[in-house]
């Protein structure tokens, strides 16, 4: 909100001073589950189900058998979905390197290759999704192995 309110119409001031320091666990937990939720209707569902109701580590382990580029959902268009993903992994991607994108531009301009997909382009762009996605995975590795403070189980 700070960084995005003077994108859009306001009648009020903005009452937020100053940046808060970024949790870096909460977003991957939170991009972790937004992306397993996606998938829900598929017919992964049993496993992500249950994964959803564990915790991260049993999330991150169904994610990873998961192939993005191929799965299709059944209530929701795909080009909606994949747009939302590649937006909350592409954030979480850069905040665990120290950058804060909030916009699809400052997305676009740090991830070139997921131009197609944040506009919304025709033609299939599974790989592309697929590609952020194990960037994604590598960072949630990252952060287990460097002992996240967080209980996640």
């Amino acid at each position: 909100l700070f960084q995005t309110y003077h994108l859009h119409q306001q009648y009020f001031d903005l009452q937020i001073t100053q940046l808060l320091p970024r949790n870096l666990e909460l977003k991957l937990i939170r991009t972790l589950r937004k992306t397993l939720s996606y998938y829900s209707r598929t017919k992964l569902r049993p496993h992500i189900k249950q994964a959803l109701r564990t915790g991260f580590s049993e999330q991150l382990k169904v994610l990873k058998t998961m192939d993005l580029s191929i799965l299709k959902t059944e209530d929701t268009d795909i080009s909606d979905i994949w747009k939302s993903i590649v937006f909350s992994q592409g954030q979480s991607i850069a905040l665990a390197k120290g950058v804060e994108l909030y916009t699809k531009n400052e997305l676009k301009a740090y991830f070139p290759e997921v131009r197609p997909i944040l506009e919304r382009a025709k033609g299939s762009h599974g790989s592309i999704v697929q590609k952020i996605t194990e960037q994604f995975i590598v960072v949630c590795d990252q952060a287990v192995q460097k002992g996240m403070k967080r209980q996640f189980e």
